[in-house]
């Protein structure tokens, strides 16, 4: 590609060779971000001048314009399906950017690893980021229901909504023998002006009471009065504790 051969005429003013003087390096960090501009619809050179924009600006101690660099060049090897790529200019953005910075390029992190279904790895970094109810549903969406039990464990009750109490009682009655240790677990708190929550609260209710009798009777009325009132995420649990927990 010819625009972007002069990647390697900019590149190589920054070598002193037989210079009597150091590089304007200033000068070569706009040149890269020019060419960079002019590579805009070829996403992967363009964001590999970004990087090389970013190798400037630390090489200046501007660390702000070194973060813009590096999240322009992430941004754009992600466009450019350039996964590693973007991966490491986003894990080196976090490096060096301002801690005022960090939720949002956690953010835009784990969305490229849920962008290429890789939820583990999209709820390791909302851990890391502190964001753990967006960690949660990551866990739920690759089957680490122990994780996400855990994680819950540290969700403060006060931001948990209505469909996050049902999520968690649905974890706990999966991956607890409530024949064998008390379960005294808080159903969903109940809004009693609330007929669609009562009548929720109520199969919650039974579904807890099959598990311990384990009455062919009530079974199928319960799946088929809870599945509407569930998520997709909910749901799967459901179907494994009216399945697997039968076994």
């Amino acid at each position: 590609m010819a625009d972007f051969a002069n990647y390697k005429v900019i590149s190589n003013k920054l070598k002193k060779r037989f210079l009597l003087r150091r590089p304007n390096v200033s000068e070569v960090s706009e040149q890269f971000l020019s060419l960079s501009r002019d590579l805009n619809q070829f996403k992967a050179y363009s964001g590999y001048c970004c990087l090389a924009v970013a190798r400037c600006e630390h090489s200046m101690g501007n660390t702000a314009a070194e973060t813009q660099a590096l999240l322009d060049s992430a941004r754009l090897l992600r466009d450019g399906d350039q996964l590693n790529g973007a991966i490491s200019a986003y894990r080196h953005a976090l490096r060096v950017s301002h801690k005022s910075l960090h939720t949002s390029i956690y953010g835009e992190l784990a969305t490229l690893y849920k962008r290429h279904q890789k939820y583990l790895e999209a709820s390791n970094v909302y851990i890391e980021a502190n964001l753990l109810k967006e960690a949660i549903d990551c866990f739920l969406s690759c089957s680490q229901w122990e994780r996400a039990l855990e994680t819950f464990s540290r969700v403060d009750s006060s931001v948990m909504t209505e469909s996050d109490f049902v999520t968690l009682f649905l974890l706990k009655l999966y991956l607890n023998d409530t024949n064998k240790c008390e379960f005294n677990l808080p159903i969903v708190e109940c809004n009693p002006q609330n007929d669609e929550l009562m009548d929720l609260n109520i199969m919650l209710e039974s579904l807890l009471i099959w598990s311990q009798t384990r009455s062919e009777d009530i079974v199928d009325s319960i799946a088929a009065h809870l599945f509407p009132k569930l998520n997709g995420h909910q749901n799967q649990l459901l179907y494994l504790i009216l399945t697997e927990k039968d076994d």
